[in-house]
Parts: C-alpha cells; structure tokens; sequence
C-alpha cells in the first residue's frame, strides 16, 4: 500500500472464503480438506498476475492483494479465480467435490486508505456475499 501511495497508483484486495469447508472436512475429513485447500491455493496461484501477492488468511480463506488494479481489473481477477476453483473436481469415494468460493473485494484508495481500512470493506464485502448466497462476488456501491 505503501509503494501504490507513493506512486499515485491503486490496489485491490480481494478476499476469498470457501464455501461450505466445513461440512467437506467433517463428512470427508481433514485430509481431504487440506488436499482440498491445496488445490484451491494452486488454482489462486495459476490465475494470479505475477506481480500480485497470494496468501492464505484462515482456515478456509485467502487473500490476493492484486497490484495496479481497479475496480474493473479486480473484479476481471475474480471472476477468472472463481470460475478456476471452480474447475477443480475431487473424488471422495463416489461422490466428486467441486468447491465454490464466495468474494469481496476493496480498491485502494476508493475503498480505504489504511491497511486496516482496505481490509475492513473487503471482509465486509466478502460477508455480504455469502450471506446473499454463497458463490459470489462482492463490491461496494
């Protein structure tokens, strides 16, 4: 945040939950859960620009912290890592898991200009998102 200031350039933070974890890890167990996590932190690495930063927040959540990008270009990142975790199908005995994620997304400096505060509407966001239903992306209006 400190480089998109100096130079006068945006940055977007789109925050990602899994949906419905728990129930994979307690029918499925916590192996599968976490092959099921690797999988998802492959597919954010595969769709991610280089320039941007991954990481994994909890449990079931990670951030990716999108370099020079608007609204339009974060929201462009988010629906190409939805639709690839998406994409990932694991069989679990006869039955097959195809993970969904939900998304929030802030844009400094339109959406907070501190760490904090960027972090705050992106968590707020990726909340509203999920209660709407699961499976989707979230901005502010």
């Amino acid at each position: 945040m400190e480089r998109a200031k100096r130079f006068d350039r945006k940055l977007a933070l789109i925050m990602m939950d899994l949906d419905n974890f728990k129930f994979i890890n307690d029918t499925y167990g916590h192996s599968m859960g976490d092959f099921l996590l690797k999988e998802v932190a492959k597919a954010i690495s595969d769709v991610k620009r280089k320039a941007d930063i991954v990481a994994r927040y909890g449990g079931d959540e990670f951030v990716l912290i999108a370099i020079d990008a608007d609204i339009n270009s974060a929201y462009t990142i988010a629906v190409r890592l939805k639709e690839k975790i998406k994409s990932i199908h694991i069989t679990a005995g006869e039955t097959t898991i195809s993970p969904k994620v939900s998304m929030g997304i802030a844009v400094y400096p339109e959406h907070g200009e501190t760490p904090r505060d960027l972090f705050l509407m992106a968590d707020s966001m990726l909340l509203s998102a999920k209660e709407e239903g699961k499976g989707r992306i979230r901005l502010p209006s």
